[in-house]
């Protein structure tokens, strides 16, 4: 419970001091070495936005730990939020719900930042979870709330507008 409020208590100094973007160190070309930028309160979070004018505000998961937490334990996603992986390169990155409380759906976005694939994906309850992974090669991977892409109209070919830094 301690550790509880204690990660509580930092998530609240976070949000107060600004948002922090993570950024892929290259100094070493393992998945594992990120380095964060903090990006003041006053500038814009960043953002992704469709054909259709409408944007989510991201989190960027880049660091071993996001990519393998990415939205696990979380109870809501916030209407208009998503999570955006950023892999050092281009490559089928597969997904799972292990954890994970609350449907999603998902949208691989190639270099050329367009949609590769678009999947649904449901909270595993009981291993063994199902696999998922993109059709194509993609250089990112945005989660949303589970019928956003629809919503959004998001599919194959569709081009998307990644604001990843102010």
């Amino acid at each position: 419970m301690k550790t509880f409020l204690l990660a509580m208590l930092v998530f609240a100094g976070l949000l107060l001091a600004g948002c922090t973007y993570f950024q892929k160190d290259s100094s070493n070309s393992t998945a594992s070495n990120y380095s964060a930028i903090t990006i003041p309160s006053s500038q814009a979070f960043p953002q992704a936005c469709f054909e259709n004018g409408e944007c989510l505000q991201l989190e960027i998961a880049s660091t071993p730990h996001q990519h393998e937490v990415g939205l696990m334990n979380r109870p809501v996603l916030d209407v208009g939020s998503g999570m955006l992986f950023v892999f050092e390169q281009t490559g089928k990155e597969a997904f799972w719900m292990k954890n994970t409380l609350i449907p999603l759906d998902i949208a691989w976005i190639s270099e050329q930042k367009e949609i590769v694939d678009v999947q649904h994906m449901v909270p595993c309850k009981q291993e063994p979870c199902t696999i998922y992974q993109p059709k194509a090669v993609a250089r990112y991977a945005l989660e949303m709330n589970y019928g956003a892409a629809a919503a959004n109209g998001l599919k194959e070919g569709q081009a998307i507008s990644l604001k990843l830094i102010p």
